[in-house]
């Protein structure tokens, strides 16, 4: 007679999905537009390496002014899936852009 065990695995230990952090990143605005960081297309990729997420964004220089309002609105989001300790973000802006530069 065969024996089986059966465990639950807790949500902390299973690893997000690729799609899972780009649905949820659906919900993360640019405050000037309204739209969502994947619609605009400055999600330049995700990378899921259990237990780390790392979200590289490659937004236009112009919103500089605000990337920390779009930081903070990324970890809260995805804190409650993966925590903040190992959420890794790399957010690369455009070079032609200068902090001198108007809107």
């Amino acid at each position: 007679m065969d024996t089986y065990v059966e465990r639950t695995i807790s949500a902390a230990n299973t690893p997000p999905t690729r799609e899972h952090v780009l649905a949820l990143l659906r919900g993360v605005q640019d405050p000037h537009s309204g739209l969502d960081l994947v619609t605009l297309d400055w999600v330049e990729n995700v990378t899921v390496i259990h237990p780390q997420v790392i979200v590289a964004l490659h937004p236009p220089g112009r919103i500089c002014a605000t990337h920390c309002a779009i930081e903070t609105a990324i970890e809260r989001t995805l804190r409650p899936l993966i925590g903040t300790d190992r959420l890794r973000l790399r957010v690369r802006w455009d070079t032609d852009w200068h902090p001198d530069d108007e809107w």
